[in-house]
């Protein structure tokens, strides 16, 4: 996604976004362990199959992405850029906190302005849910494209909800 970011430059908008559902039918012992809650509403990652992360660790993860694109992306953009590539490293390691930490400090984030972000992170969660729920995205991944959906496969298919 860099290298269409880069050549796109000013001619388009990219910003990400993290699929996030409401999971009013988890038990609590499933909440605490893949969700985090806003108001009594429990938000959840849907699980990865194939992953060994739970719930909780693609949710904390996927809010740092976001905190990082927000704080960086108007002056220093590809500071978001080359976290995604240092943290995309840490999947191997479970995103553990010295591959993160890492993965922050070679991108140059300072984690002090992250974890202010970090410590009200509610909000970003049904921000995120309701965008998901306006767009139509109804599958991950998707990309959203003019405000047609489109799921992410070997080729770029319409989604059946295009907008």
């Amino acid at each position: 996604m860099r290298v269409y970011d880069q050549r796109l430059g000013k001619h388009a908008l990219m910003t990400p976004h993290m699929f996030v559902q409401k999971c009013t039918w988890c038990s609590s012992n499933e909440i605490i362990r893949n969700c985090i809650s806003h108001n009594s509403i429990p938000y959840c990652a849907p699980l990865q199959r194939s992953s060994t992360l739970t719930g909780r660790e693609i949710l904390d993860q996927g809010l740092a992405e976001l905190c990082v694109y927000d704080l960086y992306n108007e002056k220093e953009p590809q500071k978001w850029w080359n976290y995604m590539d240092a943290v995309y490293e840490c999947q191997a390691t479970r995103y553990s906190k010295t591959c993160t930490e890492k993965a922050l400090a070679d991108a140059g984030i300072d984690s002090s302005k992250l974890k202010g972000c970090l410590s009200n992170t509610g909000p970003m969660l049904a921000k995120e849910h309701d965008l998901m729920l306006e767009m139509g995205v109804v599958y991950n991944p998707a990309v959203v494209v003019n405000r047609h959906v489109y799921r992410v496969s070997h080729q770029l298919l319409p989604s059946h909800r295009a907008l």
